[in-house]
Protein backbone atom coordinates (compact mmCIF):
# COMPACT_ATOMS: atom_id res chain seq x y z
CA UNK A 1 0.00 0.00 0.00
CA UNK A 2 1.20 3.47 -0.91
CA UNK A 3 0.76 6.45 1.30
CA UNK A 4 -0.61 9.76 -0.01
CA UNK A 5 2.83 11.31 0.12
CA UNK A 6 4.21 8.47 -1.99
CA UNK A 7 1.47 8.99 -4.64
CA UNK A 8 2.18 12.68 -4.89
CA UNK A 9 5.87 12.00 -5.15
CA UNK A 10 5.28 9.59 -8.04
CA UNK A 11 3.37 12.24 -10.02
CA UNK A 12 6.09 14.87 -9.81
CA UNK A 13 7.96 15.63 -13.06
CA UNK A 14 11.50 14.28 -13.28
CA UNK A 15 14.08 16.98 -12.96
CA UNK A 16 17.53 16.61 -14.49
CA UNK A 17 20.24 15.82 -12.08
CA UNK A 18 22.34 18.86 -11.43
CA UNK A 19 24.23 20.09 -8.48
CA UNK A 20 23.93 23.71 -9.50
CA UNK A 21 20.41 25.24 -9.33
CA UNK A 22 21.61 28.41 -11.03
CA UNK A 23 23.15 26.41 -13.87
CA UNK A 24 19.81 24.68 -14.53
CA UNK A 25 17.83 27.91 -14.58
CA UNK A 26 20.24 29.50 -17.06
CA UNK A 27 20.10 26.73 -19.71
CA UNK A 28 19.43 28.19 -23.20
CA UNK A 29 15.79 28.09 -24.46
CA UNK A 30 14.93 25.78 -27.34
CA UNK A 31 12.63 28.45 -29.01
CA UNK A 32 14.01 30.14 -32.13
CA UNK A 33 14.18 33.91 -32.17
CA UNK A 34 13.78 36.01 -35.34
CA UNK A 35 16.38 38.68 -35.71
CA UNK A 36 14.86 41.55 -37.71
CA UNK A 37 17.77 43.89 -37.20
CA UNK A 38 19.08 43.09 -40.71
CA UNK A 39 15.75 43.88 -42.55
CA UNK A 40 15.54 47.18 -44.38
CA UNK A 41 11.88 48.01 -43.77
CA UNK A 42 11.96 51.21 -45.83
CA UNK A 43 13.10 49.26 -48.86
CA UNK A 44 10.39 46.62 -48.33
CA UNK A 45 7.65 49.29 -48.17
CA UNK A 46 8.95 51.03 -51.30
CA UNK A 47 8.91 47.75 -53.24
CA UNK A 48 5.32 47.07 -52.10
CA UNK A 49 4.16 50.56 -53.12
CA UNK A 50 5.78 50.26 -56.54
CA UNK A 51 4.16 46.85 -57.06
CA UNK A 52 0.66 48.17 -56.28
CA UNK A 53 1.24 51.26 -58.38
CA UNK A 54 2.22 49.09 -61.35
CA UNK A 55 -0.88 46.90 -60.86
CA UNK A 56 -3.12 49.98 -60.71
CA UNK A 57 -1.66 51.43 -63.93
CA UNK A 58 -2.04 48.09 -65.70
CA UNK A 59 -5.70 47.79 -64.61
CA UNK A 60 -6.47 51.33 -65.80
CA UNK A 61 -4.98 50.44 -69.18
CA UNK A 62 -7.33 47.47 -69.39
CA UNK A 63 -10.28 49.72 -68.53
CA UNK A 64 -9.38 52.08 -71.38
CA UNK A 65 -8.97 49.15 -73.79
CA UNK A 66 -12.43 47.86 -72.82
CA UNK A 67 -13.97 51.29 -73.38
CA UNK A 68 -12.33 51.51 -76.83
CA UNK A 69 -13.60 48.04 -77.72
CA UNK A 70 -17.14 48.92 -76.62
CA UNK A 71 -17.15 52.16 -78.64
CA UNK A 72 -15.78 50.36 -81.72
CA UNK A 73 -18.55 47.75 -81.50
CA UNK A 74 -21.16 50.49 -81.12
CA UNK A 75 -19.78 52.26 -84.21
CA UNK A 76 -20.06 49.01 -86.18
CA UNK A 77 -23.47 48.32 -84.56
CA UNK A 78 -22.40 44.88 -83.41
CA UNK A 79 -22.68 43.21 -80.01
CA UNK A 80 -19.91 43.57 -77.44
CA UNK A 81 -18.93 39.97 -76.71
CA UNK A 82 -17.60 38.90 -73.34
CA UNK A 83 -15.29 36.43 -75.10
CA UNK A 84 -13.69 39.32 -77.01
CA UNK A 85 -13.04 41.21 -73.77
CA UNK A 86 -11.49 38.11 -72.22
CA UNK A 87 -9.27 37.37 -75.24
CA UNK A 88 -8.25 40.89 -76.26
CA UNK A 89 -8.09 42.66 -72.91
CA UNK A 90 -7.96 40.34 -69.91
CA UNK A 91 -6.17 37.38 -71.52
CA UNK A 92 -4.89 35.32 -68.54
CA UNK A 93 -6.76 37.44 -65.96
CA UNK A 94 -10.37 36.48 -66.69
CA UNK A 95 -11.15 36.42 -62.98
CA UNK A 96 -11.04 40.26 -63.06
CA UNK A 97 -13.98 40.55 -65.47
CA UNK A 98 -16.63 41.79 -63.00
CA UNK A 99 -14.31 44.44 -61.58
CA UNK A 100 -13.26 45.50 -65.08
CA UNK A 101 -16.89 45.64 -66.26
CA UNK A 102 -17.85 47.98 -63.38
CA UNK A 103 -14.86 50.28 -63.93
CA UNK A 104 -15.40 50.46 -67.72
CA UNK A 105 -19.09 51.24 -67.19
CA UNK A 106 -18.23 54.09 -64.83
CA UNK A 107 -15.91 55.62 -67.43
CA UNK A 108 -18.45 55.14 -70.25
CA UNK A 109 -21.16 56.89 -68.23
CA UNK A 110 -18.94 59.76 -67.07
CA UNK A 111 -17.19 60.52 -70.38
CA UNK A 112 -19.59 59.39 -73.11
CA UNK A 113 -23.07 59.13 -71.59
CA UNK A 114 -23.30 55.41 -72.37
CA UNK A 115 -23.99 52.36 -70.25
CA UNK A 116 -22.94 48.82 -71.16
CA UNK A 117 -25.96 46.58 -70.56
CA UNK A 118 -26.62 42.87 -71.01
CA UNK A 119 -28.32 41.76 -74.19
CA UNK A 120 -31.43 39.62 -73.52
CA UNK A 121 -30.93 35.89 -73.40
CA UNK A 122 -31.64 34.38 -76.80
CA UNK A 123 -34.88 32.46 -77.00
CA UNK A 124 -35.61 29.30 -78.91
CA UNK A 125 -38.75 29.31 -81.01
CA UNK A 126 -40.71 26.10 -80.68
CA UNK A 127 -42.91 26.66 -83.68
CA UNK A 128 -45.58 24.54 -85.23
CA UNK A 129 -46.86 27.71 -86.81
CA UNK A 130 -46.33 31.35 -86.02
CA UNK A 131 -49.62 31.53 -84.13
CA UNK A 132 -49.00 28.68 -81.73
CA UNK A 133 -45.23 29.08 -81.51
CA UNK A 134 -43.80 29.40 -78.02
CA UNK A 135 -40.65 31.03 -76.77
CA UNK A 136 -38.54 29.29 -74.14
CA UNK A 137 -35.33 30.51 -72.51
CA UNK A 138 -32.18 29.62 -74.41
CA UNK A 139 -28.53 29.75 -73.51
CA UNK A 140 -27.01 33.01 -72.32
CA UNK A 141 -25.71 35.23 -75.09
CA UNK A 142 -22.87 36.70 -72.96
CA UNK A 143 -23.19 39.85 -75.06
CA UNK A 144 -23.52 43.53 -74.24
CA UNK A 145 -24.53 46.72 -75.98
CA UNK A 146 -24.21 50.43 -75.26
CA UNK A 147 -27.36 52.20 -74.16
CA UNK A 148 -27.91 55.94 -73.89
CA UNK A 149 -27.50 56.89 -70.22
CA UNK A 150 -27.86 60.67 -70.59
CA UNK A 151 -30.34 62.49 -68.34
CA UNK A 152 -33.75 63.04 -69.92
CA UNK A 153 -33.18 66.77 -70.42
CA UNK A 154 -30.37 65.97 -72.90
CA UNK A 155 -32.38 63.43 -74.93
CA UNK A 156 -33.56 65.85 -77.59
CA UNK A 157 -33.29 65.28 -81.38
CA UNK A 158 -31.35 68.51 -81.90
CA UNK A 159 -28.36 67.10 -80.00
CA UNK A 160 -27.99 64.04 -82.25
CA UNK A 161 -26.86 64.37 -85.84
CA UNK A 162 -26.91 61.46 -88.28
CA UNK A 163 -26.36 61.01 -91.99
CA UNK A 164 -29.43 60.96 -94.25
CA UNK A 165 -28.77 57.28 -94.97
CA UNK A 166 -28.93 56.48 -91.25
CA UNK A 167 -32.22 58.33 -90.83
CA UNK A 168 -33.66 56.43 -93.81
CA UNK A 169 -32.55 53.05 -92.46
CA UNK A 170 -33.95 53.82 -89.00
CA UNK A 171 -37.26 54.78 -90.62
CA UNK A 172 -37.47 51.43 -92.44
CA UNK A 173 -36.41 49.56 -89.30
CA UNK A 174 -39.17 51.21 -87.24
CA UNK A 175 -41.74 50.29 -89.90
CA UNK A 176 -40.57 46.65 -89.85
CA UNK A 177 -40.60 46.48 -86.04
CA UNK A 178 -44.09 48.02 -85.99
CA UNK A 179 -45.38 45.49 -88.54
CA UNK A 180 -43.93 42.61 -86.51
CA UNK A 181 -45.36 44.05 -83.28
CA UNK A 182 -48.97 44.35 -84.49
CA UNK A 183 -48.82 40.90 -86.12
CA UNK A 184 -48.62 39.11 -82.76
CA UNK A 185 -44.90 39.89 -82.70
CA UNK A 186 -43.90 37.62 -85.55
CA UNK A 187 -44.02 38.07 -89.34
CA UNK A 188 -43.29 35.64 -92.14
CA UNK A 189 -40.80 36.56 -94.84
CA UNK A 190 -43.49 36.62 -97.51
CA UNK A 191 -45.73 38.96 -95.52
CA UNK A 192 -42.81 41.26 -94.72
CA UNK A 193 -41.82 41.50 -98.38
CA UNK A 194 -45.41 42.36 -99.35
CA UNK A 195 -45.51 45.19 -96.82
CA UNK A 196 -42.10 46.49 -97.93
CA UNK A 197 -43.25 46.47 -101.58
CA UNK A 198 -46.15 48.75 -100.59
CA UNK A 199 -43.59 51.08 -99.01
CA UNK A 200 -41.59 50.99 -102.29
CA UNK A 201 -38.73 49.20 -100.55
CA UNK A 202 -38.40 46.64 -103.33
CA UNK A 203 -35.67 44.14 -104.21
CA UNK A 204 -33.37 46.89 -105.52
CA UNK A 205 -33.87 50.61 -104.93
CA UNK A 206 -31.69 53.64 -105.37
CA UNK A 207 -32.24 54.71 -101.75
CA UNK A 208 -31.83 51.41 -99.89
CA UNK A 209 -29.94 49.27 -102.40
CA UNK A 210 -30.36 45.50 -102.12
CA UNK A 211 -33.31 44.77 -99.81
CA UNK A 212 -32.01 41.38 -98.72
CA UNK A 213 -28.69 42.95 -97.69
CA UNK A 214 -30.59 45.61 -95.75
CA UNK A 215 -32.49 42.92 -93.82
CA UNK A 216 -29.25 40.96 -93.32
CA UNK A 217 -27.68 44.06 -91.76
CA UNK A 218 -30.60 44.48 -89.36
CA UNK A 219 -30.21 40.82 -88.34
CA UNK A 220 -26.43 41.17 -87.94
CA UNK A 221 -26.85 44.30 -85.82
CA UNK A 222 -29.28 42.46 -83.53
CA UNK A 223 -32.41 44.48 -84.33
CA UNK A 224 -34.13 41.57 -86.08
CA UNK A 225 -34.17 37.86 -85.33
CA UNK A 226 -34.71 35.52 -88.27
CA UNK A 227 -35.78 31.93 -87.64
CA UNK A 228 -37.13 28.99 -89.60
CA UNK A 229 -40.03 27.21 -87.91
CA UNK A 230 -39.79 23.52 -87.14
CA UNK A 231 -42.31 22.31 -89.73
CA UNK A 232 -40.43 23.90 -92.63
CA UNK A 233 -37.03 22.98 -91.22
CA UNK A 234 -37.98 19.29 -91.06
CA UNK A 235 -39.40 19.17 -94.59
CA UNK A 236 -36.61 18.45 -97.13
CA UNK A 237 -38.91 19.32 -100.04
CA UNK A 238 -39.92 22.71 -98.69
CA UNK A 239 -39.00 25.94 -100.44
CA UNK A 240 -35.80 27.45 -98.93
CA UNK A 241 -37.71 30.61 -97.98
CA UNK A 242 -40.73 28.72 -96.61
CA UNK A 243 -41.23 28.99 -92.88
CA UNK A 244 -38.80 31.88 -92.39
CA UNK A 245 -40.14 34.27 -89.77
CA UNK A 246 -38.92 37.56 -88.33
CA UNK A 247 -39.02 38.64 -84.68
CA UNK A 248 -37.67 41.52 -82.64
CA UNK A 249 -33.96 41.00 -82.08
CA UNK A 250 -32.24 41.32 -78.68
CA UNK A 251 -30.90 44.81 -79.42
CA UNK A 252 -34.33 46.09 -80.39
CA UNK A 253 -35.79 44.75 -77.14
CA UNK A 254 -33.23 46.70 -75.11
CA UNK A 255 -32.94 49.87 -77.17
CA UNK A 256 -36.55 50.44 -78.29
CA UNK A 257 -39.32 50.33 -75.65
CA UNK A 258 -42.60 48.84 -76.88
CA UNK A 259 -44.30 52.06 -75.82
CA UNK A 260 -42.21 53.98 -78.39
CA UNK A 261 -43.39 51.67 -81.19
CA UNK A 262 -47.01 52.03 -80.07
CA UNK A 263 -46.65 55.84 -80.07
CA UNK A 264 -45.04 55.64 -83.52
CA UNK A 265 -47.97 53.59 -84.88
CA UNK A 266 -50.65 55.82 -83.36
CA UNK A 267 -48.93 58.95 -84.66
CA UNK A 268 -48.99 57.55 -88.22
CA UNK A 269 -52.45 55.98 -88.23
CA UNK A 270 -54.30 58.42 -86.01
CA UNK A 271 -56.98 60.09 -88.15
CA UNK A 272 -58.86 63.15 -86.97
CA UNK A 273 -61.50 62.75 -84.27
CA UNK A 274 -60.16 59.28 -83.34
CA UNK A 275 -60.04 58.24 -79.70
CA UNK A 276 -56.33 57.82 -79.11
CA UNK A 277 -56.92 55.51 -76.12
CA UNK A 278 -59.02 53.12 -78.20
CA UNK A 279 -56.43 53.14 -80.97
CA UNK A 280 -53.65 52.39 -78.48
CA UNK A 281 -55.73 49.56 -76.99
CA UNK A 282 -56.30 48.11 -80.47
CA UNK A 283 -52.54 48.18 -81.19
CA UNK A 284 -51.74 46.28 -77.99
CA UNK A 285 -54.45 43.70 -78.72
CA UNK A 286 -53.01 43.20 -82.22
CA UNK A 287 -49.65 42.53 -80.55
CA UNK A 288 -51.21 39.72 -78.50
CA UNK A 289 -51.50 41.56 -75.18
CA UNK A 290 -54.52 41.08 -72.93
CA UNK A 291 -56.05 44.50 -72.49
CA UNK A 292 -58.77 44.84 -69.78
Amino acid sequence: MYTDSQRLKGKQRHRPDTDNEEEYSQQPSQRLKYDDSTVNWNEEVEIDIEKHKSMFIEFQRKVKDTVRLALACEFKKTAIKRDDINKKVLQDHKFEFKRLHRAANDKLRYLFGFEMVDLPVKEKILAGSRRDGKEVPGSGSKGYMLLNALPEKYNVPELFKYKDEEYENVGVLYCILALIFVNEQTLSKGELEEHLNRLHVTDETQTFGDRDKLLDNFVKQGYLLRKKNNLAANDPNADPDAGIEYYWGPKAKVEIPEENIVNFITSVYNPENTNINKLTEYVYKSAGFSVP
